[in-house]
């Protein structure tokens, strides 16, 4: 092996390294966009619902015009995730429960439909027309529309994130190969970098363990106990499969301390109430950090090799 082909495993493993993490802060990212378009759209009903009774003709315009953008932004982030659910790998433990969402999501697309028919004929509307049809806009989204939204996030949020640490253990392997490559200028024998790679190997396996309590927490809150679903189907199934189907050490069971919600005293639970959100966050934090390790593995080869 000459030179060039060390150099070019060297440069591997950086892009390896650089491309994984930048994958990983623009999932963390798209997470962030989400959560504030359901801000926004919250505070524009707010604002609809609490306007003062004034009948000028440009505020009831106005108004009328802001509640057709909070339907458009309501019926755009239905077909988001819609999209988003039909993209997601099948999975039979899941089918049942995501033929149940995407039949509500369906109807909710011809609600915000009908919504916005109301608000056809601004002439024969009055401000208390709009904060009328505002405020039971309102009410359907927060008790109805929400409820289903975040289960759909709680989902994608841990698929997204099993493609994440199956991402991780490719780059892994990826960059074991490329050091193995380059064993003749000795630098496989640096401690260092077996350092890097068993904290970034342990890493990555606390990150998929950490997603299977989430895969797990999702299965029992919304499809075994079925406390979230509308339907016989979904409410008395026992599918306890599992998202996540990776392997991982015995040895490691150091997994971080996982949040927990707390809630009432003498509501019994079968397992400890947990946010699937951030149980997600965290295993995404461990990949984040294996990661870091790989830029240290890329520098560290470099300097060896100079």
């Amino acid at each position: 092996m000459n030179k060039f082909i060390a150099i070019a495993a060297v440069a591997a493993i950086s892009f390896s390294s650089v491309f994984a993490l930048s994958a990983s802060s623009a999932q963390a990212e798209e997470t962030k966009g989400v959560q504030k378009a359901y801000e926004n759209a919250k505070q524009y009903l707010d604002d609809l619902v609490t306007a003062k009774d004034e009948n000028q003709a440009d505020n009831v315009g106005l108004r009328v015009e802001t509640f057709r953008q909070v339907l458009d932004l309501a019926k755009a982030e239905a077909k988001d995730f819609e999209f988003k659910l039909i993209t997601v790998d099948k999975d039979e433990a899941f089918e049942a429960w995501k033929k149940e969402v995407m039949d509500s999501l369906t109807k909710d697309m011809v609600f915000i439909d009908s919504q916005k028919e109301l608000l056809s004929d601004i002439k024969s509307i009055d401000l208390a027309k709009v904060k009328e049809i505002a405020k039971v806009f309102k009410i359907w989204r927060d008790e109805e529309y929400l409820p289903m939204a975040s289960q759909i996030q709680d989902f994608l949020l841990v698929k997204q994130e099993a493609k994440a640490v199956q991402t991780a253990q490719a780059r892994l392997q990826k960059i074991t190969v490329d050091i193995k490559n380059i064993k003749q200028f000795k630098i496989t024998d640096s401690k260092d970098i077996k350092n890097f790679l068993d904290k970034s190997r342990a890493l990555i396996i606390q990150a998929a363990e950490l997603n299977e309590k989430a895969a797990d927490a999702f299965t029992e809150r919304y499809i075994s106990v079925g406390n979230a679903s509308s339907t016989e189907t979904i409410a008395t199934s026992t599918v306890s499969t599992p998202i996540l189907n990776l392997a991982t050490s015995s040895v490691l069971n150091s997994t971080s301390s996982l949040p927990a919600q707390a809630g009432p005293a003498d509501a019994p639970t079968l397992s400890p109430i947990v946010s699937i959100k951030d149980l997600v966050r965290s295993s995404l934090d461990k990949i984040k950090e294996s990661y870091r390790g790989f830029v240290d593995i890329s520098n560290l080869v470099r300097k060896l090799l100079k």
